[in-house]
């Protein structure tokens, strides 16, 4: 079987070109099983990203042997065209419509991206069903999905860093520094072990992907009450990246007339 993932097999210009196929889904795989902490984690499996991985497993070998009889994406294209739409295709006139025939379009389509990059293009391909999720459902089902990956994700990284929690932890953060502030175990010791897991562990990184869940999914975006804290944190962030210095140790002062 060939290996799944990205590839530009055609080195089409404008096009990435990697060293091997880069399987973006299972490195997310391997976020969302992994002991650290991961503020997106939501399950690549489900949903239309699962249609759309099965589709791409299931034309993945004949991918490849496109690859094998064709050795240019002119060719690639000429023989899919023919492949699809028969004698109705000719090289000066096309007379089938995509708004007539878009299902079948989007088949040759995916065929074709897969056969040059490994990845598929067209969700309008009959083989993919979408689930029929409304905006709102789908946002509380990702929610839900990213509480429960992290959540195990937290606990993973306390076991095997030896670190016991039966109660309720209280994290605050500093947002101007980025690190996490934590209380609420009665054994004062293993609080100040998971902040050092927060903070310190990969220059900080579990620290600012659990304020970065926060943010996405206890409502401080969407929340107008919370906003002016949210601009105030922005501004002082921005001023740090474009000047090294601290916003803070500023005063405002108005000149006189």
């Amino acid at each position: 079987m060939a290996e799944l993932g990205y590839y530009n097999y055609y080195n089409v210009k404008g096009r990435l070109n990697v060293d091997k196929p880069l399987d973006t889904y299972a490195k997310r795989m391997e976020l969302r099983n992994g002991d650290e902490l991961n503020a997106n984690s939501t399950d690549p499996s489900k949903g239309v990203e699962g249609q759309i991985r099965k589709l791409q497993e299931h034309l993945n070998d004949t991918a490849a042997a496109n690859r094998a009889i064709y050795k240019d994406k002119e060719s690639l294209k000429l023989g899919l065209k023919k492949k699809y739409f028969g004698d109705e295709y000719n090289a000066v006139t096309f007379k089938w419509r995509w708004d007539e025939h878009k299902e079948l379009f989007a088949m040759y389509e995916n065929e074709l991206s897969m056969s040059m990059f490994g990845k598929i293009s067209n969700l309008a391909d009959p083989r993919i069903v979408q689930g029929g999720e409304s905006f709102e459902e789908e946002e509380n089902r990702l929610n839900k999905e990213r509480q429960s990956a992290i959540s195990a994700q937290f606990g993973k990284l306390l076991a095997n860093n030896g670190v016991e929690n039966n109660g309720a932890l209280l994290i605050d953060f500093d947002i101007y520094e980025m690190k996490a502030v934590v209380s609420g175990s009665e054994n004062s010791d293993n609080n100040g072990k998971i902040a050092s897991l927060l903070n310190e562990l990969g220059g900080g990184k579990n620290a600012r992907q659990l304020f970065y869940f926060a943010l996405k999914n206890n409502g401080v975006l969407s929340d107008e009450s919370q906003q002016e804290s949210l601009h105030k944190w922005r501004a002082v962030s921005n001023f740090a990246d474009f000047t090294g210095l601290d916003l803070r140790d500023f005063s405002l002062k108005m000149a006189s007339l």
